[in-house]
């Protein structure tokens, strides 16, 4: 547990371990992770003048602030310098984590439930506990999607976005862990990962290297073939002695129920944990914007719920995120995938995602092999071919695989179902169909989703705006350059 008094911040707080980004780009990690850097970032963290970095003795010291200032690192304002994130220490730490334990204990019952539903669909996979509860539901995208809605009744004006934030905090939470997240072929790959893990980055390489091997070693679970397979695999434990694949992976055919129940567990979390947060008092505590400071409270809130959970004995943490040193090949407890586990589905996902997005020719040939094999994968996919048919002008083939998006999406809502009820719309228009083509806006206005979609290569974003102008103006090609 973390005292609730102040701490004393150390001289030269090693920054990058108690740095936290939340996004995928804007940071510069060489420089962050480059020892070199660290007192001129301690310092920053205090704000110092030009003259106060000078006396560090550090070599090439424009060129490091130069590039610090453009790695989001630090900022320039007059005659000083200070971090371009916010810090969370000494006085402010403390009344954090007095909100925060309070906080935790409020969702305590709310833990409880969680895991019990899910040890529901584990079987005799009871090590998974941990990484599923953690993230695949309350660090998944789905408990984020709705915590940030959430967000957004609750806070009328400023800036509330969570989009590519980063923040320092001292002490760290002892529970502290992340998740990398990836979508690969043949699904959604979530690897958690903490400061005592195996990189989740390393992970995420071997298993696309070998993912043919990987998938079809699952779908009849089997002993990976090949040897380079199988020596990759085993490094992280991915697979064991005899070859068979240990991560936790579920089909989302077969395993449907279970897909399901942990997508209502992860919005279930998103929405309670901020309606127990005052987003408000927390942002004037922090003297943070609102969406930055959702994110900082919303990863201390869960990782002190892991520690309940912990010291209350119905959750166990796995020995490699808590202990240095621990035998790599226990990570494959760290590592769900959750698709379609085929491998006729990934191959022919293989093939569409490697045409091109400016009219591959070859986009025909794609679409015919989907229909000849009878693709049964992601359902997504069949949305994103549409796509790339309407780039070569085949709109009556998009308008096919949008039908088969539906016949497999078992949800009618969502952004994908929102974004196909639109297309169906605008190829209705374009044949001359306006009755059809309003009842497919009227009925996309009516289809549950969150924000829209963008389609950048035509610079134009499908949301509701868009729709409601559609009911007064029909689609033309020439609305996407066509």
């Amino acid at each position: 547990m973390i005292a609730s008094t102040e701490t004393k911040l150390p001289a030269d707080l090693k920054i990058s371990e108690y740095f936290t980004f939340y996004g995928s780009w804007g940071i510069d990690w060489g420089a962050l992770n480059d020892p070199a850097n660290n007192p001129i970032l301690n310092a920053c963290l205090r704000v110092a003048t030009e003259e106060d970095l000078k006396s560090l003795g550090i070599a090439n010291l424009r060129e490091r602030l130069t590039r610090l200032e453009r790695g989001g690192l630090i900022k320039k304002s007059k005659e000083c310098y200070s971090l371009a994130f916010p810090a969370i220490v000494g006085q402010k730490r403390a009344q954090l984590q007095e909100y925060i334990e309070q906080t935790a204990k409020e969702l305590l019952p709310l833990g409880r439930t969680m895991i019990e539903q899910i040890r529901q669909h584990l079987k005799d996979r009871e090590e998974m506990l941990y990484h599923v509860l953690w993230s695949d539901i309350m660090d998944g995208p789905l408990a984020w999607d709705m915590a940030q809605s959430k967000l957004k009744e609750q806070i009328k004006t400023g800036d509330i976005s969570i989009t590519n934030k980063a923040w320092l905090l001292y002490p760290a939470h002892p529970f502290r862990v992340g998740t990398n997240s990836y979508n690969i072929p043949s699904g959604h790959l979530r690897i958690t990962w903490s400061r005592n893990t195996p990189s989740p980055n390393a992970i995420r390489k071997i298993i696309s290297k070998h993912e043919d091997d990987f998938v079809e070693a699952i779908e009849k679970n089997s002993s990976v073939k090949t040897r380079e397979a199988r020596e990759a695999f085993h490094k992280h434990g991915l697979v064991d002695e005899a070859g068979k694949v240990q991560i936790y992976a579920l089909d989302s055919e077969t395993d449907f129920q279970a897909v399901q129940d942990y997508m209502k567990l992860g919005e279930d979390f998103g929405r309670e944990i901020v309606i127990h947060l005052d987003t408000a008092k927390i942002a004037n505590m922090l003297e943070v914007p609102a969406g930055v400071a959702l994110l900082i409270a919303y990863h201390e809130v869960s990782w002190q719920l892991l520690q309940n959970l912990a010291e209350e004995k119905v959750l166990k943490i796995p020995r490699i995120v808590t202990k240095a040193g621990t035998d790599p090949k226990e990570a494959y407890q760290l590592v769900s995938l959750i698709g379609s586990i085929n491998l006729k589905n990934l191959l022919l996902t293989k093939k569409l995602y490697s045409l091109r997005s400016d009219a591959d020719p070859r986009t025909t040939e794609v679409y015919e092999e989907f229909i000849e094999k009878k693709y049964t994968g992601n359902a997504d996919c069949w949305c994103t071919l549409a796509i790339r048919l309407i780039e070569c002008n085949y709109w009556d083939e998009a308008f096919d695989c949008f039908e088969r998006f539906k016949m497999t999406h078992k949800e009618q809502e969502g952004n994908y179902y929102f974004t196909v009820m639109v297309w169906q719309g605008h190829i209705y228009d374009l044949r001359g169909q306006r009755d059809k083509a309003i009842a497919k806006y009227e009925s996309a206005l009516r289809v549950k989703h969150r924000g829209g979609t963008r389609h950048d290569q035509w610079g134009i974003v499908l949301n509701r705006d868009w729709v409601e102008e559609r009911l007064k103006r029909p689609f033309t090609k020439k609305m996407i350059g066509k």
